[in-house]
């Protein structure tokens, strides 16, 4: 099944020239070789996440100090998930705490 076009697209065609042009583009081997060096083509997929993960994944949040602290205040003190995500709410979310406290995020 096609996916529908917008009303923009719909009857239209680029002119010989344009896609011409295009074609070459695609067909020169440094724009090929550009769009083939990518995070992830040029190294393993362990060292991609290795490099994406904790503090160094981007739009990161918290440190390793922070996960630690929380860990740590939830297992020595008693605290409740509630509590620990009213305390970092500025930071992260309820589900956020309890992913980190049950492994499932941050993992050592």
């Amino acid at each position: 099944m096609r996916a529908a076009k917008s009303a923009r697209q719909v009857g239209t065609k680029r002119p010989e020239k344009t896609r011409h042009k295009m074609s070459i583009s695609h067909n020169i081997p440094e724009i090929k070789e550009k769009k083939r060096k990518s995070l992830k083509a040029t190294l393993p997929l362990p060292e991609v996440r290795a490099k994406r993960s904790g503090e160094n994944a981007p739009n990161v949040k918290l440190t390793w100090k922070l996960v630690n602290d929380i860990r740590e205040k939830y297992t020595s003190n008693n605290v409740t998930v509630t509590e620990l995500a009213r305390e970092y709410c500025n930071f992260v979310s309820y589900s956020t705490i309890s992913a980190i406290i049950n492994n499932r995020l941050w993992k050592k």
